[in-house]
């Protein structure tokens, strides 16, 4: 059994025990319990409270000491789910609704905030999933929103740009997409897959953090940091082991000790299951 069909065997249990008026984790041992603290109760904390997919990914980033909270969360996002990724909620507003919610009733269903599968939205969810340690599920949910997943007899945008959104299934455009190059998610996709394959920028310096998927195994990544060009290999290992241009180092690369303009070469070893 996969670590994630493990955890998602977990999470059933502690659903069962809930329905039945129980505690979440009553009857887990000690390290089933340290599993699920550890998998869904150490996370980071993202503010932003534009949209429903939104303030329910930042429920999954934010600390909380509630499965249930957890589990409730999951659900709703999963029900937003399409072919293209999460709807940013669902249903869409209809006119009716603009005495309540405001503008964004005048928008069409299934278009931009009301009812598309909003790619800044979608962002925020695949952050959360690297932050709660499902780098296995962010690499199959990441592949919808790509412009890899387009499909060419529905898709209005350029097969190497990230669209705003795609048309949601309320509109008889679903599955085209608008306004290509146009959206502010891009920064968020890349500090995902910084934080994925171990190479996150920080003010003192490189951070050496890798948390690739399962299946991975060997992988090799370049990248260029405050001038200096880096070529790295990881592998799995007992335990995290950093050599930089041959020698041992912190898993925090001191910006100091990099020549810019110079390529280096590091070496990482990674703890695997």
């Amino acid at each position: 059994m996969t670590d994630e069909a493990e955890m998602d065997a977990l999470v059933r249990r502690c659903r069962e025990n809930l329905k039945a008026g129980r505690a979440p984790l009553d009857g887990l041992t000690a390290a089933e319990t340290e599993r699920l603290r550890t998998r869904y109760w150490t996370f980071e904390d993202v503010h932003d409270d534009e949209g429903l997919l939104k303030v329910a990914t930042n429920a999954i980033q934010t600390p909380d000491e509630s499965l249930n909270r957890y589990f409730n969360v999951r659900d709703a996002i999963e029900q937003l789910a399409t072919p293209f990724g999460h709807m940013l909620l669902a249903p869409p507003y209809a006119p009716a609704s603009r005495p309540l919610v405001g503008r964004i009733a005048d928008q069409l269903p299934g278009m931009f905030e009301n009812g598309s599968i909003y790619t800044h939205g979608e962002s925020f969810y695949l952050y959360a999933l690297v932050c709660a340690g499902r780098t296995d599920r962010w690499y199959e949910e990441i592949a919808r929103t790509l412009p890899s997943n387009l499909i060419p007899d529905l898709s209005t945008a350029p097969p190497h740009q990230q669209s705003n959104f795609f048309v949601g299934p309320a509109h008889a455009a679903y599955g085209t997409n608008l306004f290509s190059n146009f959206t502010g998610s891009l920064a968020w996709y890349r500090r995902g897959i910084e934080r994925v394959v171990g190479l996150v920028p920080e003010f003192d310096g490189l951070c050496i953090d890798p948390r690739p998927p399962r299946g991975w195994g060997r992988y090799r990544v370049m990248r260029t940091f405050r001038g200096s060009r880096f070529l790295v290999d990881f592998a799995p290992g007992d335990k995290l082991g950093v050599e930089l241009d041959g020698r041992p180092c912190h898993a925090l690369i001191p910006a100091g000790a990099l020549t810019p303009g110079a390529p280096h070469r590091i070496e990482v070893t990674y703890p695997s299951d």
